[in-house]
């Protein structure tokens, strides 16, 4: 799922752009260890986006209230030329399901956008399923 801003998506030359905002999605995990778990979501990213790379090492955090970790990551976004910097975010579900959080933002524009991905990171809210 995606949340962005007017003019943070859209499409350039036939392909699907996203330059600015927020993605969450799950991924199933096979590895049982967080680190392992987001490295294999790190792989999947880059495998689609060859100009991808890790920035650091990741950061213990949280991630709506929950153990996680935090990686920045940097891309050439192919559509638009254009360097952006990318927050990851991610926590395990109680089954054992990968949670991620992904802040996208132009690497010119990205400390505006730092502290606001931070507090969605904070806000998310995960509920008991029956």
């Amino acid at each position: 799922m995606t949340f962005a801003p007017e003019g943070g998506y859209g499409a350039v030359n036939q392909q699907s752009v996203f330059t600015h905002g927020v993605e969450v999605g799950m991924m199933r995990n096979e590895s049982h260890d967080l680190q392992t778990a987001t490295d294999e979501l790190v792989q999947s990213l880059e495998q689609s986006n060859p100009r991808m790379r890790r920035s650091r090492n990741f950061d213990r955090g949280t991630l709506g209230g929950r153990n996680g970790l935090r990686a920045m990551l940097s891309n050439e976004n192919e559509a638009t030329g254009r360097t952006e910097r990318i927050a990851l975010y991610t926590t395990f579900l109680n089954e054992g399901t990968l949670f991620y959080m992904i802040g996208v933002a132009p690497d010119n524009e990205y400390g505006s956008y730092d502290s606001v991905f931070n507090r969605v990171a904070g806000s998310v809210q995960f509920t008991q399923s029956r």
